[in-house]
């Protein structure tokens, strides 16, 4: 009798694990690797821009000065010892000591939430400029529609949805 019970309780709580995994709502299935790990572990990439599910990835690409939104990495750093996280922000093809900006972010999986803030302004004019439409872009608090292999989706109360990619 014992024997049936653990046997039928391995896979009851196995099932519950599994399925504990799969976070956000726009997740495919489960993840055995935690929401944080899965976020930390690249450099994003945004893949798309979209307003009401129109796309407008192009509209931001144009405004921009250096380059489109493709070519900027976002690396979230681990909160430090003082508790800042700082995403580290470049362009591709442009010198890190040339172009390396960053801001602040929180990333708080348990309340499904994202938000970056605090552009640098960088040291010159194309940066700034680029740096002012980066922080119109990412204006409000997201909610975390989907963080699921290498694919982040955040999307904010304006309707605006960012599709991540990671590399």
């Amino acid at each position: 009798m014992k024997i049936q019970f653990r046997l039928l309780l391995l896979p009851s709580l196995l099932l519950l694990l599994l399925t504990e995994c799969k976070k956000f709502p726009d997740d495919k299935s489960i993840s055995l690797r935690s929401a944080n790990r899965r976020f930390h572990n690249y450099k994003w990439q945004i893949n798309s821009v979209k307003l009401d599910n129109s796309d407008i990835t192009n509209l931001y690409n144009d405004s921009l000065r250096i380059g489109d939104l493709e070519d900027i990495d976002f690396q979230f750093g681990k909160a430090d010892s003082y508790g800042f996280t700082i995403c580290n922000i470049y362009y591709k093809d442009v010198p890190r000591d040339t172009f390396h900006l960053y801001s602040e972010y929180s990333f708080t999986p348990k309340n499904e939430t994202f938000s970056i803030s605090d552009f640098d302004n960088g040291r010159f004019a194309n940066e700034k400029e680029d740096m002012r439409i980066l922080n119109n872009l990412f204006y409000k608090i997201f909610n975390i529609r989907k963080l699921y292999k290498d694919e982040f989706v955040i999307k904010d109360k304006r309707n605006i949805e960012i599709r991540f990619i990671g590399r």
